[in-house]
């Protein structure tokens, strides 16, 4: 898995997208190149095409749901251990699934410009048959 080639998103890109800058001991070289095939695959099949950015927005949002990474990147509002609780101030004051959501969102929305089979201005239409 460690010898997969990124067609279009990097494991340096990815992890300098966030604030600190996603650590090795985070996410191994080996974890993150297999969420890169598994992006990179689905959005060569289903769109065609692939971008950067739209693959690295959907790997991220497949990371940032993982507990230990969202709160390390202050992403977790709350958290409760034994009889204990507190609350963080978060930086954007949004959940983990809500960050991960307009990721996606905004990486299928590049997708789809990109793409000439989800693409309407490019299709053809058979009227009066």
């Amino acid at each position: 898995m460690t010898d997969y080639q990124c067609q279009y998103a990097s494991t340096a890109f990815i992890r300098s997208f966030t604030t600190p800058v996603l650590d090795y001991n985070d996410v191994s070289e080996a974890e993150l190149l297999a969420k890169i095939e598994a992006v990179e695959s689905y959005c060569t099949t289903v769109y065609e095409t692939g971008d950067k950015v739209a693959c690295s927005l959907l790997v991220l949002a497949k990371l940032v749901q993982n507990p230990t990474i969202a709160k390390k990147y202050c992403t977790l509002n709350a958290e409760t251990i034994g009889k204990y609780s507190y609350r963080l101030g978060s930086i954007s004051g949004k959940s983990p699934f809500e960050i991960a959501k307009s990721w996606e969102q905004l990486g299928y929305e590049i997708l789809r410009s990109k793409s000439f089979t989800h693409n309407d201005k490019l299709k053809i239409y058979l009227v009066n048959d």
